[in-house]
């Protein structure tokens, strides 16, 4: 029975993240190899078992050329389906590439929308994953939302019992602060829209918070700090950015959108001399999806102020991975717990114990790596988004000298929040996190970040 795909790629990032994105497209069994050779001894002993065989073009210890010429000497019809980016004339140098079997393959890497899709479309267990929001008829939103606009844009519903919604608004109907206020009172926190017409509401909302966001970038020039509104305005528009991808996927809007988004983040932290105030504007502001990103992209950012890397595009690489870090997850209560249960236990306890927490950051890279516009650097900083000093950290167990330096910074603000989060938002708690921290924070890329880190919060 055929049960298994062989993936041949040298780079261990770039394997781990591909195989995410080949098992939201079939349910067999992924086969890693790290070389051709390797992969090649593999299928002499297990042939009769691989449905599929996709490899990079250039290796180390045998290259995809070598495993595609032993496939077509050995006369094993397996299907190939070769990664590269040099494009169609490549599969000049592989012998009857198309005529040897007509399933091969050549796909883009990183592969474009759909390519993969298509290219093992012939496989018998084809299933392709969804993301689990997209499960729901109703798509929930935070109600505060509804502040901005004078109208409903769709028809919005209010959440009776896990079986019934009940219209709030009709289509038009008109909207006022009124109305927000007097929900509040009922303690509602989330209104509701069908998926279907999630677009036009998220396209009427973007664009009133584009402006939005566009005005607050323009006044934070010459203020002296981050104003409430402006947290509100950057939490909304979070929300936002974040339901249109994992609903909708990436259009020109969200791009723009997002862009403008990072533009506000890093004008409102150049501008923003003291933290705790910042904190305290943000912390309890709402969601912790939304919430927990606005701050660890601003102590992010703020600790690249003082290490004096504050290019434009080392500040947009950041933020925009601080952004998206946890852009797979949906319930933002679900995420704090395990985010503050995890954040120190073994990565292998981890991946057993829940393994769809343990493939999020590597999931939310590959997510972003797909999206033009984004700096390629951003993917690795979320890919490394739990990886800790010593080498304790997930998913790869890197240790200090041989994690990214921008993720060396995020994860050390993170690593902090954590703390905080956990005991509270107060001096002393800040004190007792950095102590704790001292034992391993010293490693490697870390130690600088670490450094800075103490000396926002006054701690030597």
């Amino acid at each position: 029975m055929k049960s298994k795909i062989v993936y041949a790629e040298d780079n261990v990032d770039v394997r781990e993240i591909f195989v995410l994105k080949i098992q939201t497209v079939t349910d067999l069994d992924i086969i890693q190899m790290s070389c051709g050779n390797d992969t090649i001894e593999y299928l002499k002993e297990n042939q009769d078992q691989i449905a599929c065989v996709i490899s990079d073009l250039n290796m180390d210890n045998g290259s995809g050329k070598d495993i595609y010429h032993f496939l077509y000497e050995e006369r094993m019809e397996i299907p190939f389906v070769l990664l590269s980016g040099e494009g169609d004339w490549i599969i000049n140098e592989f012998r009857d590439f198309k005529k040897f079997h007509s399933l091969n393959n050549i796909i883009d890497k990183p592969p474009r929308e759909g390519q993969l899709e298509k290219a093992l479309a012939f496989l018998d267990d084809l299933d392709t994953a969804k993301r689990p929001i997209m499960d729901q008829e109703f798509i929930p939103f935070h109600l505060n939302l509804l502040c901005h606009g004078n109208y409903a844009p769709e028809d919005i519903f209010l959440k009776m019992r896990s079986d019934r919604h009940v219209h709030l608004y009709h289509k038009g109907a008109p909207l006022t602060g009124q109305d927000v206020k007097k929900f509040k009172e009922r303690n509602v926190e989330f209104v509701y829209v069908k998926i279907e017409n999630v677009d036009s509401f998220l396209a009427h909302y973007m664009e009133i918070m584009s402006q939005l966001i566009e005005k607050e970038t323009s006044g934070a020039s010459g203020t002296s700090g981050v104003s409430g509104q402006s947290i509100s305005v950057h939490y909304k528009v979070h929300e936002l950015i974040h339901k249109q991808l994992i609903t909708a996927g990436i259009t020109p809007q969200v791009m723009a959108l997002t862009q403008k988004t990072v533009d506000s983040c890093i004008a409102s932290i150049q501008n923003e001399t003291n933290l705790a105030p910042l904190l305290k504007k943000l912390i309890n502001t709402g969601d912790w999806l939304y919430e927990h990103s606005l701050m660890l992209s601003f102590l992010s950012s703020l600790i690249l102020e003082r290490l004096e890397w504050t290019s434009k595009d080392t500040l947009q690489k950041v933020t925009i991975a601080c952004l998206f870090h946890d852009i797979v997850l949906s319930d933002g209560q679900v995420a704090k717990e395990l985010e503050l249960k995890y954040d120190e236990a073994d990565k292998d306890l981890i991946k057993m114990a829940n393994p769809c927490y343990y493939r999020h950051c590597t999931e939310a890279a590959q997510y972003v790596s797909e999206i033009k516009g984004i700096p390629l650097d951003a993917h690795s900083i979320i890919a490394q988004g739990h990886e800790r000093p010593d080498g304790s950290g997930f998913p790869q167990g890197l240790k200090g000298r041989k994690t990214f330096p921008l993720a060396c910074v995020v994860n050390t603000a993170h690593a902090f929040l954590n703390e905080m989060y956990r005991f509270g938002f107060s001096q002393k708690s800040a004190i007792a996190a950095v102590r704790k921290m001292e034992r391993t924070y010293h490693i490697g890329h870390y130690d600088k970040p670490f450094v800075e880190l103490k000396k926002i919060f006054k701690i030597f």
